[in-house]
């Protein structure tokens, strides 16, 4: 009997992070690839739809991404899964979650209806979680019970808390099959969600407020370019949505992203799509332009790409207090000018109250912002 697996990446219908579901649905994706048979997956969005699935069905298994935008949505259905059936196995990931141990056994204790918690990376930590559960008949308090340690997995059991050791990061992340390509996420783009992917996984800079500026994710992957340009077309060829988005954390930063805006160039040519989407490299700014170029060149209607200038603050003690030297504020800005000839669009991105900020670094922040016509 298959085992029924719900993963939900919630928000209400008319909420701003209207994206697909793509990070819980690449975890879906991992597990099929390696149970098949054995599982019955459902991803969700909305909380309507999960609402009328679960009216009619009692998977065993619900998991929920954990977002700063979707928490309080999130632990509040589960919470009434929980009630409801109590045999429920309630698994939440993401990253609105403490990096101390002290923090995360705290917020497993305040919210008791999560059975498990899977800390950084997902898709191989819920297939461990997954076997283990499925060697104690679907029993999470048996395998609580167990102290079972597993890999980049928590919970909370009898005044205890256990963690697992962190795995380390797929290598060859060409081993998660594409949630588009292999249909999963079909049905979303009927409900006119905006297009979500990435080719690369990690970052290299150590900003200290980002989840993602620790060594875990500072080793950076790429998906292949037959994938990458694959996946791209069978987008264009479904979507209704103007927009595509990001999940790069530095994209147009590599001689690699060029090929991949070629890609969209030629698919703007195609179907007209993307018509928005944004270019968030860092550094390297002559390729960051070079890669608006392609993307909004003579050829194409321009005024698709929005260059990225996420400054956080262009104060030297502040940039300097959260490991941000290493990122050049002065080529955001001089990259977000210059885009203005190709057509480009600029954005800008300040963090409030950061370590050693002042009223005066934020003003001065916002001041050269505007002195540089970020619109």
């Amino acid at each position: 009997m298959k085992t029924t697996i719900v993963f939900s990446d919630l928000v209400h219908e008319g909420h701003s992070c209207n994206a697909m579901p793509y990070g819980v649905s690449l975890i879906a994706a991992y597990a099929l690839k390696n149970l098949g048979d054995e599982i019955d997956i459902h991803l969700f969005k909305f909380v309507e739809d999960l609402a009328g699935f679960m009216e009619a069905n009692a998977p065993q298994i619900v998991c929920f991404s954990n977002y700063i935008w979707n928490t309080d949505l999130s632990v509040s259905i589960a919470r009434k899964i929980k009630e409801e059936n109590p045999d429920s196995i309630i698994i939440f990931g993401g990253p609105n979650y403490p990096l101390e141990a002290e923090e995360q056994q705290a917020f497993l204790e305040t919210h008791p209806y999560i059975d498990f918690y899977i800390f950084k990376d997902g898709e191989e930590a819920f297939l461990a979680l997954f076997n283990a559960l499925q060697g104690r008949g679907l029993d999470a308090g048996a395998l609580k019970q167990s102290r079972l340690k597993l890999p980049n997995c928590h919970y909370f059991t009898e005044g205890e808390f256990v963690a697992g050791d962190l795995l380390p990061v797929i290598e060859n992340i060409e081993d998660i099959p594409s949630p588009y390509l292999t249909g999963l996420l079909d049905g979303f783009f009927e409900k006119s969600l905006v297009p979500l992917t990435q080719t690369t996984r990690g970052c290299p800079f150590k900003c200290t407020f980002c989840q993602d500026g620790d060594l875990y994710a500072s080793r950076v992957k790429r998906y292949s370019p037959e994938r990458i340009s694959e996946e791209l077309e069978y987008i264009a060829q479904r979507t209704d949505v103007p927009e595509l988005h990001w999940g790069d954390l530095n994209f147009g930063m590599y001689k690699q992203d060029l090929d991949t805006c070629h890609t969209i160039a030629r698919l703007r040519d195609k179907y007209g799509w993307p018509q928005s989407l944004d270019i968030n490299g860092k550094n390297q700014k002559e390729r960051v332009l070079e890669a608006a170029r392609i993307i909004d060149g003579p050829d194409l209607a321009g005024g698709a790409v929005t260059l990225v200038t996420a400054v956080q603050s262009t104060d030297v003690d502040v940039l300097r207090e959260v490991k941000r030297e290493n990122v050049s504020t002065e080529d955001m800005l001089d990259v977000a000018t210059r885009g203005r000839a190709v057509g480009s669009h600029s954005f800008s991105e300040v963090i409030l109250c950061l370590p050693g900020d002042t009223k005066q670094a934020h003003f001065q922040t916002i001041f050269d912002l505007m002195e540089c016509d970020i619109n």
